[in-house]
């Protein structure tokens, strides 16, 4: 009888410890896509700020650094428009970097690698790089010289 209870005990301390298992991973979880969603959150409204600016470029001037403005002020709506929608792309970009780092992107970051051969987006990015975030800044350099590095090989 006592060896039944022992092995009772025995049971149900295994059944514990896997339920404070389950518990931690779940809680582990949870965070993660709690810290998933808040960053998905403000780069969603990220995304219609900029897609504000470039319906209306006039804008730009309550946003915009004001060495940075001050350089764009005298620019066409046009060019205006074309700086937002590269930012947007470039912003778009960045999310899909940070999401892939944080395991909550499915897909290898090709899309990255496709919009940076677009000459109007590496321009840009020379004169947008310092605004970035170190990390992201590093990997789009690495992406950046790898094509050049490809572009080279297929010229030999």
């Amino acid at each position: 009888m006592e060896e039944l209870l022992n092995l009772h005990v025995s049971i149900a301390e295994i059944i514990l410890i896997i339920t404070l298992f389950v518990l931690i991973w779940q809680t582990w979880l949870l965070r993660k896509t709690i810290k998933s969603n808040t960053f998905q959150s403000i780069y969603d409204r990220y995304f219609d700020v900029d897609r504000i600016l470039i319906d209306y470029p006039e804008f730009q001037k309550y946003v915009t650094r004001e060495e940075v403005y001050e350089k764009i002020k005298d620019s066409s709506v046009e060019k205006l428009r074309e700086k937002s929608f590269i930012e947007l792309v470039l912003d778009l970009c960045e999310l899909i970097y940070y999401q892939k780092k944080m395991g909550t992107y499915p897909a290898e970051i090709t899309y990255i690698d496709r919009v940076l051969t677009n000459p109007h987006i590496k321009e840009y990015w020379k004169s947008v790089r310092g605004t970035y975030k170190s990390d992201f800044v590093k990997y789009v350099e690495k992406c950046l010289s790898e094509q050049e590095q490809r572009s080279e090989n297929k010229t030999k």
